[in-house]
């Protein structure tokens, strides 16, 4: 089957001048460019680029190509790290968030996925990727190192959770024990330690 080029036949984008679109006394310098496609920090670069950063929300992405689901942990980075954007791989600064992938062994740790929805606290962890395991599966595991803070800031302002974060999460993260081997949505199948 050919594959088709959509660049070529999607939509130009036009530019406009957004002058034309502020009612008196507002100008352009008075807006922030905010939202867009975050970067996605991928184990790979994660083993020499950890990330650190508070961990804002557990989301729900869109269905890969293959029509599976994945979430991933929005991360408000407290340092810079790299991430990739688009087929490049770009350095993110202390201030900016990226996407990580919920893989691995990232999947059983209720800690981690717990202080992502907690609806009063937000708490900074330190995330690097360090290897892979072999779990007697098609592919290996990756493993990563997870450092969650004790302390914790109030969740509000911009750490504030979307509406269907707050309800449900929690309750449908699994309660695993140390080295479970989960399926594609995170429920244990076996445990990896007997």
């Amino acid at each position: 089957m050919a594959k088709t080029n959509t660049a070529a036949t999607a939509p130009k984008v036009e530019k406009f001048d957004m002058r034309a679109f502020l009612p008196e006394g507002f100008s352009e310098s008075d807006f922030d460019v905010i939202g867009g496609l975050r970067p996605i920090c991928q184990p790979e670069t994660m083993m020499k680029y950890p990330v650190c950063g508070y961990v804002v929300a557990l989301l729900d992405m869109p269905q890969r190509k293959d029509k599976s689901d994945w979430r991933a942990l929005l991360i408000h980075l407290t340092g810079a790290t790299k991430a990739k954007a688009g087929e490049d791989i770009v350095e993110v600064a202390a201030g900016e968030e990226v996407l990580v992938p919920i893989n691995g062994n990232l999947k059983n740790n209720p800690d981690l996925l717990n202080a992502a929805c907690d609806p009063r606290n937000v708490y900074i962890a330190w995330l690097q990727c360090v290897g892979q395991l072999d779990v007697g599966k098609a592919s290996d595991m990756w493993n990563f190192e997870v450092k969650l803070s004790r302390k914790s800031i109030q969740r509000q302002g911009r750490y504030a959770l979307q509406q269907h974060n707050q309800v449900g999460v929690v309750k449908d993260i699994p309660q695993l024990g140390k080295g479970d081997i989960t399926d594609a949505n995170g429920k244990p199948q076996q445990s990896m330690v007997g």
